[in-house]
């Protein structure tokens, strides 16, 4: 009807004199011209053809999009259709289109290269509740038989943004489009993504850019050279520079960049205004010496500077004269609210919220648990976001001090948080993992299922392969039901043992479970009789619990409770389980589980890796001694029987990096990937082979005859030994595993199944512990918490396709 060319057309009411109105149309004349079937038509309904294609083709649409490479512009897309469908006739659409835009925001970056990840990925990932999963339940893979727990519902995680080139700590900054977000990489170039579409829109290569602020609007920047005597102050293409003497060691901006500040090492702090006329500027003396941290209100008015006594001091810009002083003040950024009314500055633990026309206290707010790392105002100054260390990251609402929402995110930490213009995105940087979280701050969804229980330390797998149990970073133990995929019980939270970070199903004895905690403490639980028993592991170094990095080498300590050990220790359990091994830097402990004691200790240097493993009959012990030697132990006679010096063998690399043994064949694995097969009773090397990268877990299968990894199944027989240097390249993998950046499971190691981050391994390489895969299941712990279990059949139907694309 719409088409047929007699409703819709020039002067469609026949007004005639262009200035007519339409009040002025009569109701008869309105009805004849545009019926209910036209208008029915011109806005789009529940009704509407439109919906119906969607419901049946929306995946197929989207896929068709990814094919052709425009499948980043569907979120665009979907958007213009949201804004022409009637909101009171067409609520079930909004819901679909609403639905149909977070399930796009998942996938859409990897799609347009790999276009069947919208269901091998996309729906298997989705939450129950999901709109799109829910029409699309027909085309989930078949060929996977068993799917992951997935949440019920979206959180309010709109879109994660991976930056190849890394994150520098210098802050982000929207432009006023509320879209386009810029931000900074390690190699000083300045990015512009698209946060609709995922799509980096342009780029910047500084050549200054050490350290770098933006304006509110993004269109002005202020930065240092690498040894921070030059400042430069403009565009990004184009500025005016300034030199100093001293280093710059802070900077910062106001709202319109027309007046900028530099803090210098000896405690003068500048003040340069070009609002008007020539620039001027004024000199602050805070202290002499380094100040802490600097910031200039949004409206250039006020200075503010924490000294490294400790001390909030608020300058009048205009007159030179300081306005307040506030003791007791941590250094780090102070943040002025966008009416430059209120400056937000740390008191830990809790975030103060200073009113600065009232000289008082506006509201404080508590909740983190370690130091908190951003804080952010939103543009209408009725919201507060934090985020800390522990991994919480919150909105506050300013006059009532309640929490709005928790975050959820799996960063190791997130450095700075930034509100869209519009209040509509909240960004979030989090520079050791590359990525951009952007968020929904006005989202009304409950995430409280979300939340995360702390990452997933390390896997266990019971002796019948029917449970799998967790170590999570609140201090708890998670037992998993194979079959369901469904977490089953908890135990240790009541404990005060501390945090596990290894565990492991006796091999031996039904029910029980051993653990390794970071307070030093061996605990048996059973889950039978819900019984304990402790034992305290002394290893010669005890103190404040250390920064959780990917090194057990650090010795910094942060300001929790003393009583954790600083060496924390590689541990390992014999396959007859009564003998748990701890490598720490220095020795080597051996404790008789049986006997409930300490058996034997070795002082030996275990090198970066700790790497230890025991003989399949359990009698035997290797590990690593120093980074480039393997000593094998006897655990009858306490003795070191053979030592294998490999170093000359691994100079292009770190060392050992995972080691099992299995009867006289011992496996070793560096960082470069390379594996080598050697006789502990001969000394001779067997043979080795050439990976693409290394391995995070190594384990001989109980015949010995497959090499078990997190990446797949290697081969161990015939071994051809071509000599040290020419390893035979391994091109292929057995069976179901993870390709070697965590981000695909992977058949033969050819990829299938794309991970979004809140499901991958929460752990590096080559540290083990977080993924496991045993024959056709593949279970994965991430840093949010979850726990997913992912079964497939033996032989995927697509097997002779990928090998033939692939070959």
């Amino acid at each position: 009807m719409l088409g047929s060319g007699k409703h819709l057309k020039q002067d469609i009411c026949d007004l005639g004199w262009p200035g007519a109105r339409t009040g002025e149309i009569e109701q008869e004349n309105l009805d004849l011209k545009l019926p209910d079937q036209v208008r029915s038509g011109l806005q789009i309904t529940d009704s509407h053809p439109a919906f119906s294609f969607l419901k049946d083709y929306f995946l197929f649409w989207l896929e068709a999009l990814a094919i052709l490479g425009e499948a980043h512009n569907c979120s665009s897309m979907i958007n213009a259709l949201q804004s022409i469908v009637d909101s009171k006739h067409g609520q079930r659409l909004l819901a679909f289109l609403r639905d149909a835009t977070r399930f796009v925001t998942r996938v859409d970056s990897i799609i347009d290269e790999h276009p069947l990840q919208i269901y091998t990925s996309g729906l298997v990932f989705a939450p129950e509740k999901s709109i799109i999963r829910a029409a699309f339940r027909d085309c989930l893979p078949e060929w996977i038989t068993q799917f992951p727990q997935v949440p019920q519902n979206w959180n309010t995680n709109l879109r994660v943004i991976e930056t190849p080139l890394g994150l520098a700590d210098s802050p982000m900054s929207f432009l006023p489009d509320s879209r386009s977000l810029q931000v900074v990489s390690r190699s000083r170039v300045v990015q512009v993504w698209d946060s609709m579409t995922g799509k980096q829109l342009d780029s910047i290569k500084l050549d200054s850019g050490y350290y770098i602020v933006f304006s509110s609007d993004g269109g002005c920047s202020l930065s240092t050279n690498t040894d921070g005597t030059i400042l430069f102050w403009g565009s990004l293409r184009e500025s005016t520079q300034y030199r100093f003497k001293e280093t710059i060691v802070c900077l910062s901006l106001s709202g319109d960049g027309k007046r900028a500040a530099c803090a210098l090492r000896d405690g003068t702090v500048f003040v340069f205004d070009r609002s008007g006329g020539p620039m001027r500027w004024r000199r602050f003396n805070g202290e002499k010496q380094n100040p802490g941290r600097i910031a200039l209100s949004p409206d250039g008015e006020l200075l503010a500077i924490i000294t490294q006594s400790r001390t909030l001091q608020l300058w009048d810009v205009n007159t030179g004269r300081k306005t307040k002083e506030i003791s007791g003040i941590p250094d780090h950024w102070p943040c002025f609210s966008p009416n430059s009314r209120l400056i937000a500055f740390i008191n830990y633990p809790a975030v103060v919220v200073y009113d600065i026309r009232m000289g008082g206290v506006f509201r404080q707010f508590w909740g983190h648990t370690s130091s908190i790392s951003a804080i952010a105002f939103s543009p209408d100054t009725q919201h507060l976001a934090t985020a800390s260390q522990d991994g919480k990251a919150s909105l506050w609402h300013l006059a009532t001090g309640e929490e709005v929402h928790q975050f959820e995110h799996d960063c190791n930490q997130i450095t700075d948080l930034v509100f869209s213009p519009d209040g509509c995105l909240l960004a979030a940087a989090s520079p050791d993992d590359n990525i951009i979280l952007l968020w929904d701050p006005n989202s009304t969804a409950d995430n409280v299922e979300n939340i995360s229980k702390g990452m997933v330390d390390y896997l266990g797998l019971s002796q019948d392969g029917k449970r799998v149990a967790s170590a999570f970073g609140d201090d708890s133990i998670g037992i998993w039901d194979l079959d369901t995929a469904y977490q089953i019980d908890v135990i240790g939270k009541d404990t005060t043992v501390g945090e596990p970070y290894w565990l492991s199903f006796s091999q031996v004895q039904e029910g029980l479970i051993w653990s390794v905690s970071f307070t030093g403490i061996i605990q048996c639980y059973d889950t039978l009789t819900g019984g304990t028993e402790v034992l305290e592991i002394d290893s010669g170094d005890r103190g404040d619990r250390g920064d959780r990095g990917d090194s057990d080498d650090s010795d910094d300590s942060d300001d929790r409770d003393g009583g954790y050990i600083r060496d924390t220790a590689s541990v390992a359990l014999s396959p007859d389980g009564n003998t748990i091994a701890l490598a720490f830097s220095q020795s080597v402990q051996i404790w008789n589980l049986v006997a409930r004691e300490m058996q034997h200790t070795l002082n030996v240097w275990t090198g970066r890796s700790r790497c230890i493993g025991f003989s399949s009959d359990s009698k035997t012990l290797a590990l690593s001694a120093g980074d480039y030697d393997v000593a094998i132990w006897n655990l009858a006679s306490g003795r070191v029987q053979q030592t294998l010096s490999i170093g000359h063998h691994y100079q292009d690399s770190d060392g050992v990096t995972g080691l099992s043994l299995h009867d006289s064949k011992l496996a070793i694995s560096s960082d470069s990937g390379r594996l080598d097969f050697w006789d502990i009773k001969t000394g001779a090397h067997l043979g080795s082979v050439q990976a693409d990268g290394c391995f995070g877990y190594l384990q001989f299968a109980a015949d010995g005859s497959r090499l078990v990894t997190e990446r797949g199944d290697i081969r161990t027989s015939p071994l051809h030994c071509n000599g040290f240097d020419e390893p035979r390249p391994l091109r292929d993998l057995e069976g179901y595993g993870l390709t070697k950046g965590h981000a695909w499971i992977s058949w033969k190691s050819r990829p299938f199944m794309w991970l979004p981050r809140s499901h991958r391994p929460s752990k590096s390489y080559p540290e083990p512990g977080s993924s496991l895969t045993m024959g056709s299941t593949v279970i994965l712990g991430s840093k949010s918490g979850l726990v997913s279990i992912l079964k497939f059949v033996e032989t995927p139907p697509w097997a002779s396709k990928a090998m033939m694309m692939t070959s």
